[in-house]
Formats: structure tokens, sequence, C-alpha cells
């Protein structure tokens, strides 16, 4: 009997789901479980041809319905549904799993978010020493000329905290990113 994984099933399109229900006899019944489960959560409309199926499914396995056979198979797996068993399943593929080390996605994010507040702030001080530049080629009042290298220096000090913060805040999370 030919089976697949839920991995494997929810990338299968609706209408071969529902083909596996349709011939059902060949495959797991662990498999049309899962194709039946997965069609509801789509929220496929099953065709009556293939109701027909289901209820002959149901009856060689002694099961008065398909909702509650699939119910006892889920508790019996340990699921208290198919949301559960899905999200164990599928969603817990995010988390990657490289040479014994568990790399953890929302934290690169973080770190590339940080870094690209690095960029930005860089930017930042980049415009304002092109303005600054604007205003001492300008200006021959010495005091104005003092001000902006006051100013400058000021900025860039802040803007140098700032970048240290993040690329630290970046480093932390990629640090944390693997477990």
């Amino acid at each position: 009997m030919e089976t697949k994984s839920l991995k494997e099933i929810v990338k299968m399109n609706s209408s071969d789901l529902s083909s596996v229900i349709f011939y059902w006899t060949v495959y797991d019944p662990k498999y049309i479980l899962c194709a039946y489960a997965e069609l509801k959560r789509r929220k496929f409309e099953i065709p009556a041809s293939k109701t027909t199926r289901i209820s002959e499914f149901c009856l060689q396995y002694n099961q008065p319905d398909i909702e509650t056979f699939l119910d006892v198979y889920l508790k019996d797996n340990g699921f208290k549904n198919y949301q559960e068993y899905y999200a164990r399943e599928v969603t817990s593929e995010k988390t990657l799993k490289i040479k014994n080390e568990i790399i953890e996605p929302s934290n690169i994010i973080k770190a590339g978010k940080a870094i690209k507040n690095v960029v930005y702030t860089t930017l930042f001080m980049i415009t304002i020493a092109l303005i600054a530049f604007a205003i001492l080629s300008s200006s021959r009042d010495t005091e104005t000329i003092k001000n902006t290298y006051v100013f400058i220096g000021l900025l860039s000090l802040v803007s140098n905290f700032i970048i240290l913060f993040q690329l630290y805040s970046a480093g932390d999370s990629l640090e944390k990113s693997a477990k």
C-alpha cells in the first residue's frame, strides 16, 4: 500500500488528493485520512462521487464516519486535532537542522534587520556630512564653521554608538540562531 508523509501530502494539489480518496483501496489508511484532513483544511469541496468512496473506506475499517476515524487516528498519535498535527509536522520544517545544529530563522531575520539599521544610520551620517560640507564651503563666519564642526562631531559620535549597538545586536541574534 502506498503512503506519503504529511509534508509530501501538503505539497500535492487538491484534485490529486481528491483522487487519492477515490482510489483509497491502493493506499495506506493514514494516507487517506491525511489527504481528507488536508482537503478539509483547504476548504476544498469534495465531489459527491468521492463521498461515497469515503463511506466505503470507513466501512472497511469499521468506523462510523471519516471525522471519527480521523479523530481516533490523531489522538492515537498524540495530537488534539489536525491543526496541531499540521503545525508540528509541516511548519516545524522552518527550523533547519544543519550538522547537528538547529538554525532558528527568526533570529537570523533579527540580525538582518539590525544590519539594515546600520546601513540606514550610515546613510544618515553621509547625508549630514554632505549638508555640513555645503554649509562649511559657503560660510565665512568662524562661529558658524565652529558650530558646524561641533554638530558634526556630536552627530558622528551618536551615530557611531548606534552603529556599534546594532552590530552587537546583530551578532547576538546570529549567535542565538544556532542552538
